[in-house]
């Protein structure tokens, strides 16, 4: 009989899934500010510039992060509730994956309000700036 007790670790991809979903609220403050409110002049090579870094950073840093922590935190619940891992790293497997959703539902509104704002000119625009801060200093609480 063996008396030994056996100790639990985190598996790699909970680990994985909660390190992704910090990494990508990194950049969130900056690029929030791409909606109705971020107007770009014709004559500003500074501020088409700044637009231009702005997506860059949302499509090839934040969106990677954000799939893979959505991805990984998934994949491990799956096998936690399969019993193939321990229940040790569950909670960051959802943290992952609420961090991943945070950020993409961030950009979807951003995105929607500045590509269509006839589509919420149903909602005052007070209401949805004031949406867009609070949820701006959630995502900066949680850093």
């Amino acid at each position: 009989m063996n008396n030994k007790i056996k100790s639990e670790k985190y598996s790699k991809l909970s680990i994985a899934s909660l390190v992704t979903g910090i990494l990508a609220i990194i950049p969130v403050p900056f690029f929030i500010y791409i909606d109705s409110d971020f107007a770009i002049p014709q004559h500003d090579p500074y501020a088409y510039f700044l637009s231009g870094l702005l997506l860059f950073v949302i499509m090839f840093y934040a969106l990677p992060l954000v799939i893979a922590a959505i991805v990984c935190g998934s994949k491990d619940l799956k096998r936690v509730k399969a019993s193939r891992y321990s229940y040790k790293g569950w909670k960051f497997d959802v943290a992952g994956i609420v961090l991943g959703s945070i950020i993409i539902l961030n950009i979807a509104l951003a995105w929607l309000i500045s590509e269509f704002p006839e589509v919420l000119s149903f909602i005052p625009k007070d209401i949805l700036v004031n949406i867009r801060d609070n949820l701006d200093m959630f995502l900066f609480s949680l850093l």
